[in-house]
């Protein structure tokens, strides 16, 4: 590209920026015009703005079977529970909320195959507790709700 360049009598950045953009475009590639654009002044990409702070964090998880037992359920949730806290510690954040939420049936269909749109044997249920103060460590949870 030096050598296109060269060839073209630019050598600076200041040669390039008084360079006719469309010619460089058709000669070099879009990636220099724009190069070049920019050292003229023309803005040609826009920055972005910093996304928002997240306002939730979730941590899912679907088993490869029906779960009958209680034990398993209780030691996925406080595994998912551990990994939420370290994304709120990995985001400097605090937990003023957290909710626990657990259905079933989503992917096993062959019960009911004649309609796949019946949601009859769907069942679920969700828990939510409010902390009284914003903490870090929400793992707090697991030992007061779970037993853990």
């Amino acid at each position: 590209m030096m050598l296109h360049l060269e060839g073209m009598g630019i050598k600076t950045a200041w040669d390039l920026s008084k360079t006719d953009p469309w010619m460089l475009r058709k000669k070099i590639s879009v990636v220099i015009e724009k190069t070049a654009r920019e050292l003229a002044g023309t803005p040609c990409l826009e920055l972005d703005e910093p996304d928002p702070p997240k306002q939730e964090i979730c941590c899912s998880r679907m088993f490869g079977k029906r779960l009958t037992d209680i034990a398993p359920i209780k030691e996925a949730v406080a595994t998912y529970m551990q990994r939420a806290t370290e994304k709120l510690r990995a985001r400097h954040s605090l937990c003023k909320k957290i909710r626990v939420s657990i259905r079933n049936g989503i992917l096993f269909t062959s019960e009911r195959l004649d309609d796949p749109f019946d949601n009859s044997k769907l069942t679920g249920n969700s828990f939510a507790c409010s902390l009284n103060d914003p903490v870090l460590v929400p793992l707090e949870f697991c030992t007061y709700k779970l037993g853990y």
